[in-house]
């Protein structure tokens, strides 16, 4: 949500922030050793060290600063100033506090301290230009998000200073649907309808998130929008008006002058986690690609001669993130005048030929799936994406089945690991699969990752019952 884009924006930034000071450190390193006459070499595993703490300090600084992070993109000159000399005193400290505990004579302290003033203005600047540069590279076309908001027009004015701040975290503002009968042109927001349309609104403007400015507890109505926001796969947020209720301040997750409420929590929406996710598709498909499937396109190839003449791939169309329509690639497992239809695989299903329910059973059919998560349409890990028609049919079975929908598919995910997988029979294994997704969706973590990356690759060598 917005605090995870927030907080993953300021985690990329001190990285990047870490990794020019790295460049900084060795460039006057190699200036001061050129024009100066050292009596000595200089020892170059010691300056390494130091060069690992600055990357350490701009780590510990982000953790210690916490909450004023949230604010990057919007800094003046003097809050600027005052969060780079903060940095920079706290890389210092930390290089003093190691060259005193370990009580070193050999760094040179000239090379030091006529270093620090680069580094604060390398920070300034930084500070300056690259959270913006950041954030318009994380949150890209696809990754913007639209927000209508739903309560009170009088707060209209005050969400629209709200919203606008919002822009450069990729939010796009649609307006709201008032719950009250104030006049229209006093409001700063387009109105978009009333609250007995909200269903349509929310069809034809196709928002991401949602917001509900005031908490009701004398109607179903809060109830309702939870459910109609979960049927379409919109994100809920609650501006958290308790405090007015109750008389007293209550704090939930706070972001500016709103607290918020929401649903669910989605650490993949922090664009750090994502880089990391990628980064991953990209170590595990890369090989399999460039190595394993030129191998196995010619032995499943040559195997589909004998035994079902056709073409190689099966392709068909899915539903990705955001219900975006994409074509999945597998090796083709049934006879082509049978047809690899929509209906799922059973038990001993006459479609599939000899070669195909080994395929199927190994989970080797999925692997030209793996050119689709370097297009970057799925991930290695992820909710399994289904057809079009039987996403359909799964939102009408659960309500929430499109909260799924918030992340890339995967090639495997923590259903199939925990041995949801194959033919789904009845609405008890409809929902204990879609549990687990939501279940990934919410606690993503790179060891979760790894971890259902060794249980498939376990699977494939020992297949469950489930497999075929």
């Amino acid at each position: 949500m917005i605090s995870e884009r927030a907080r993953g924006l300021a985690t990329l930034h001190a990285t990047a922030q870490a990794f020019v000071s790295l460049i900084i450190f060795w460039f006057w390193a190699a200036v001061h050793f050129e024009f100066r006459t050292l009596p000595v070499v200089p020892d170059y595993g010691r300056y390494l060290t130091y060069s690992l703490l600055v990357v350490a300090a701009h780590y510990l600084d982000m953790a210690i600063a916490g909450r004023k992070h949230m604010n990057l993109l919007y800094m003046d000159m003097a809050v600027n100033s005052r969060v780079s000399l903060r940095q920079c005193a706290n890389v210092t400290l930390v290089l003093l506090a190691y060259l005193v505990a370990v009580k070193d004579s050999i760094i040179s302290r000239a090379f030091l301290f006529s270093w620090i003033p680069l580094l604060y203005s390398m920070l300034f600047v930084s500070n300056k230009y690259l959270p913006r540069l950041i954030a318009s590279v994380a949150f890209y076309s696809s990754r913007r998000h639209r927000i209508m908001f739903v309560g009170a027009l009088q707060y209209a004015d005050r969400l629209r200073v709200w919203a606008d701040r919002r822009a450069l975290y990729g939010f796009e503002t649609i307006g709201i649907v008032p719950t009250d009968h104030a006049e229209n042109e006093k409001c700063s927001l387009n109105i978009l309808g009333r609250p007995y349309e909200l269903e349509l609104i929310i069809r034809r403007e196709r928002p991401s998130h949602l917001i509900l400015t005031e908490i009701s507890t004398k109607s179903d109505d809060g109830r309702n929008i939870a459910d109609l926001c979960e049927r379409h796969g919109v994100r809920l947020l609650v501006i958290n008006d308790l405090s007015e209720y109750l008389g007293r301040p209550v704090a939930v997750v706070e972001h500016d002058e709103f607290c918020l409420m929401g649903l669910r929590r989605e650490p993949l929406e922090s664009p750090f986690n994502r880089v990391v996710k990628r980064l991953l598709d990209v170590v595990i498909a890369l090989p399999v690609v460039v190595f394993v499937l030129p191998v196995t396109n010619l032995i499943i190839w040559l195997c589909q001669r004998v035994q079902s003449p056709g073409p190689l791939f099966y392709r068909q169309v899915r539903s990705g993130m955001n219900n975006r329509d994409f074509t999945i690639i597998k090796y083709r497992t049934m006879h082509v005048n049978h047809g690899q239809d929509n209906k799922q695989a059973t038990v001993g299903d006459s479609r599939i030929y000899a070669l195909g329910y080994w395929l199927r059973r190994l989970s080797l059919d999925e692997l030209p799936q793996f050119i689709n998560v370097l297009k970057g349409e799925m991930s290695a890990v992820g909710p399994r994406p289904h057809l079009p028609e039987h996403n359909d049919w799964f939102m009408e079975e659960v309500n929430h089945y499109n909260v799924r929908t918030f992340i890339k598919p995967g090639i495997t995910g923590l259903a199939q690991v925990r041995g949801f997988r194959g033919e789904t029979k009845n609405k008890e294994q409809i929902y204990a699969r879609i549990d687990m997704d939501l279940h990934y969706v919410e606690n993503w973590s790179l060891v979760l990752d790894l971890m259902i990356v060794v249980r498939t690759m376990r699977h494939m060598v020992l297949p469950p019952k489930t497999a075929y």
